[in-house]
């Protein structure tokens, strides 16, 4: 947003926004709340550019992620049903605007050392199986119908699976990190 008449412009010009839809249009924003709840690293991105060739530019050099911010589902808080929230963000600050709050963001980089610095994620076939049965229980809880989990011992089942999840239900995607 580059115009003072921009409904979030006290943050300062130019500035970014992303919208969070709330409830009953989308389940997405309390899905993600409650994968959060359980300890995993759950964060909306979105990009610090917005032109066709600055995608295209960081893309080629390997940046769209150190182009990009992150923020935890928790920073924005529940939201009532039918009240959408935007998030505006530039280089100075952040915030949820509809409840006039500062909040803390990540970008590329400090996301990805939080990520190697975060000894608990790992891709056990343990965890992914306990990351799976999560994400299906919230998916549940939400009385949407969704498969059972794989019984199988493969975790190549299990990981398509949470795959599966995070697209078709919390309308995000997923990211394993392998062992270390």
């Amino acid at each position: 947003m580059i115009r003072n008449s921009a409904g979030e412009a006290a943050i300062g010009l130019p500035y970014y926004r992303f919208w969070v839809m709330p409830h009953p249009e989308s389940q997405q924003h309390p899905m993600l709340l409650d994968l959060e709840h359980t300890g995993e690293f759950v964060f909306y991105a979105a990009p610090e550019f917005w032109t066709q060739a600055e995608f295209n530019d960081a893309y080629v050099v390997q940046q769209v992620m150190a182009s990009s911010v992150f923020v935890r589902p928790s920073l924005i808080g529940e939201i009532p049903p039918n009240e959408w929230h935007p998030v505006a963000f530039n280089q100075h600050a952040a915030g949820v605007f509809s409840r006039h709050k500062q909040i803390d963001i990540l970008r590329g980089k400090a996301l990805m050392d939080a990520v190697q610095a975060d000894t608990h994620l790992n891709t056990e076939p343990a965890d992914a199986r306990q990351l799976a049965l999560s994400m299906s229980s919230i998916v549940k809880q939400r009385k949407l119908k969704t498969p059972e989990p794989p019984e199988s011992q493969d975790p190549r089942l299990t990981l398509s699976y949470i795959s599966y999840l995070a697209h078709c239900f919390f309308h995000s995607e997923v990211f394993f990190r392998p062992q270390s």
